[in-house]
């Protein structure tokens, strides 16, 4: 089919130009990449891919998701912008399941200078614009980048000099022991696929030491480079912190290598279905310093799932979007564990 494209000048032309065997070989091509689609994503087929997206490419605002979708799958910076643009001139807003893949697909983790950057700031502008505000630059380093403002260290809280105590030995078995496997989520029903299964645990109530809510003074300090944003600090005391790792070390943390994407050291994990009254206690801690209600969503409490990370050596914590979790529980009758407890009245909104 060389050359067919620029010596023919219609519809009947280019017919007659297509061989009946060229048909056939083109048929052949596209579907035994139909059976293998993990082959279309590969560099070798990029120019394939953008040969046959015009031929597929929906119409409308739904056009415009999927264009920004393909573009960033294949690294087209300007292409996703100039679609992104568009959709802010009309006013459509992505749902959070694009947002959170296109951010992944960025895959921008420690890049100063890459022309990505500019398209993941056009995807944050076109997913939340009520967010986009003036921020003073002020002590930004500006000449360490040409695309980004560096904002200097800022600790929140001054690091102890001294390592908390925690548990005794003794008694952090006694905790750990308490724990029970509550769901177990095979590798290949995870999303996306993973290497290992998630092991989701529980225990009674109050198994893990807390000091009354009463007694906690929990400050709110704003995070001066994030408008609107604040830190809480105090939350939970060093100790008990500390008690929480060492029974995820005793109980168990998971590594995640998902078996999709790029390859990446990400960190283990311990999942953590706390027990009503622990996350009650926490809830009660922080309830002054939180909205009491968010576009229309009256607060209602912490969501009891938890994920407790630790990072390994080499691991790295990729730019992403965190998803809307809905309230999960575990059924009184059957104790067994309950994805949306709360039949999709309830979901997370500070996540």
């Amino acid at each position: 089919l060389r050359g067919i494209r620029g010596a023919v000048s219609s519809a009947a032309e280019a017919d007659a130009a297509i061989s009946d065997g060229q048909l056939r070989d083109a048929i052949d091509v596209l579907q035994t990449l139909q059976a293998h689609p993990e082959l279309f994503r590969a560099p070798r087929y990029k120019g394939l891919r953008a040969a046959v997206y015009p031929l597929v490419q929906p119409q409308g605002a739904a056009g415009l998701v999927a264009r920004v979708s393909e573009a960033v799958a294949d690294g087209r910076w300007a292409d996703a912008m100039l679609a992104l643009q568009a959709m802010r001139a009309t006013g459509e807003v992505p749902k959070l399941g694009s947002v959170q893949r296109w951010v992944r697909d960025c895959d921008l983790a420690g890049a100063d200078e890459d022309p990505g950057l500019l398209c993941l700031d056009a995807i944050l502008r076109t997913a939340a614009p009520e967010q986009i505000c003036p921020v003073p630059s002020d002590g930004f380093n500006a000449a360490a980048s040409p695309i980004l403002l560096r904002e200097p260290a800022w600790e929140c809280v001054p690091l102890q000099a001294a390592p908390p105590a925690g548990l005794p030995d003794a008694e952090v078995k006694r905790v750990a022991a308490q724990f029970r496997v509550l769901l177990r989520e095979a590798p290949s029903q995870r999303r996306p696929p993973n290497l290992h299964e998630m092991i989701l645990y529980t225990c009674p109530d109050d198994s893990v030491p807390m000091r009354p809510a009463a007694k906690v003074d929990v400050k709110k300090i704003p995070v001066p480079f994030v408008p609107a944003s604040c830190c809480l600090s105090g939350v939970l005391s060093p100790d008990e912190a500390t008690s929480i790792i060492q029974v995820g070390e005793t109980v168990g943390f998971t590594p995640d290598v998902p078996l999709t994407g790029k390859k990446s050291i990400l960190a283990h994990h311990f999942v953590w279905m706390a027990d009503a009254a622990w996350a009650d206690n926490v809830f009660e801690r922080c309830r002054r310093h939180l909205p009491s209600e968010i576009h229309g969503a009256k607060l209602v409490g912490l969501n009891r799932r938890l994920r407790c990370y630790r990072y390994v050596k080499g691991s790295v914590y990729r730019p992403h979007v965190d998803g809307a979790w809905p309230m999960s529980g575990i059924d009184e009758a059957t104790g067994e564990y309950v994805y949306d407890i709360s039949k999709g009245r309830v979901s997370s909104k500070l996540t």
